[in-house]
Protein backbone atom coordinates (compact mmCIF):
# COMPACT_ATOMS: atom_id res chain seq x y z
CA UNK A 1 0.00 0.00 0.00
CA UNK A 2 1.54 3.40 -1.06
CA UNK A 3 0.78 6.64 1.02
CA UNK A 4 1.14 10.16 -0.22
CA UNK A 5 2.95 12.58 1.38
CA UNK A 6 0.98 15.68 2.11
CA UNK A 7 2.77 19.18 2.04
CA UNK A 8 2.64 20.45 5.52
CA UNK A 9 1.17 23.63 5.21
CA UNK A 10 2.77 26.90 7.25
CA UNK A 11 0.57 29.85 8.37
CA UNK A 12 1.78 33.12 7.99
CA UNK A 13 1.04 36.18 10.39
CA UNK A 14 1.49 39.80 8.55
CA UNK A 15 1.93 42.47 10.88
CA UNK A 16 -0.58 45.69 10.25
CA UNK A 17 1.72 47.80 8.31
CA UNK A 18 3.00 44.25 5.77
CA UNK A 19 -0.76 44.18 5.47
CA UNK A 20 -1.56 47.54 4.23
CA UNK A 21 1.80 47.76 2.45
CA UNK A 22 0.40 44.92 0.13
CA UNK A 23 -3.05 45.86 -0.27
CA UNK A 24 -2.00 49.60 -1.30
CA UNK A 25 0.93 47.53 -3.89
CA UNK A 26 -2.23 45.34 -5.45
CA UNK A 27 -4.51 48.77 -5.59
CA UNK A 28 -1.80 50.48 -7.59
CA UNK A 29 -1.67 47.48 -9.74
CA UNK A 30 -5.23 47.71 -10.96
CA UNK A 31 -5.24 51.58 -11.21
CA UNK A 32 -2.15 51.16 -13.51
CA UNK A 33 -3.96 48.03 -15.64
CA UNK A 34 -7.02 50.79 -15.57
CA UNK A 35 -4.98 53.79 -16.92
CA UNK A 36 -3.06 51.49 -19.33
CA UNK A 37 -7.11 50.19 -21.06
CA UNK A 38 -8.57 53.77 -20.73
CA UNK A 39 -5.80 55.20 -22.87
CA UNK A 40 -5.86 52.36 -25.03
CA UNK A 41 -9.87 52.84 -25.50
CA UNK A 42 -8.98 56.81 -25.87
CA UNK A 43 -6.66 56.38 -28.77
CA UNK A 44 -7.77 53.97 -30.64
CA UNK A 45 -11.33 56.12 -30.85
CA UNK A 46 -9.15 58.99 -32.66
CA UNK A 47 -10.59 60.21 -35.43
CA UNK A 48 -8.96 61.74 -38.30
CA UNK A 49 -10.72 64.89 -40.08
CA UNK A 50 -9.98 65.91 -43.64
CA UNK A 51 -9.91 69.67 -43.42
CA UNK A 52 -13.08 71.15 -45.88
CA UNK A 53 -13.79 67.67 -46.84
CA UNK A 54 -14.20 67.26 -50.64
CA UNK A 55 -13.39 71.18 -51.25
CA UNK A 56 -10.36 70.57 -48.83
CA UNK A 57 -8.52 73.50 -46.93
CA UNK A 58 -7.88 76.35 -49.07
CA UNK A 59 -8.83 80.30 -48.50
CA UNK A 60 -12.25 81.63 -48.66
CA UNK A 61 -13.54 79.01 -47.26
CA UNK A 62 -15.57 78.74 -44.00
CA UNK A 63 -14.19 76.82 -42.00
CA UNK A 64 -16.92 77.72 -38.83
CA UNK A 65 -19.51 75.95 -41.37
CA UNK A 66 -17.47 73.04 -41.47
CA UNK A 67 -16.98 72.17 -37.78
CA UNK A 68 -21.06 72.71 -37.44
CA UNK A 69 -21.92 69.04 -36.61
CA UNK A 70 -18.72 67.40 -35.71
CA UNK A 71 -17.35 66.76 -32.48
CA UNK A 72 -13.63 66.92 -31.93
CA UNK A 73 -11.91 65.12 -29.04
CA UNK A 74 -8.46 65.04 -27.64
CA UNK A 75 -6.33 62.98 -29.84
CA UNK A 76 -8.49 63.69 -33.47
CA UNK A 77 -6.58 64.73 -36.48
CA UNK A 78 -7.31 66.97 -39.06
CA UNK A 79 -5.28 66.57 -42.53
CA UNK A 80 -5.42 68.26 -45.49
Amino acid sequence: MQHSKSTPRVAVSLGGSEARIIMAANKLSLVAVLVVVASYAALSSARTFTVGDDQGWMSGIDYTDWTTGKTFAVGDKLRE
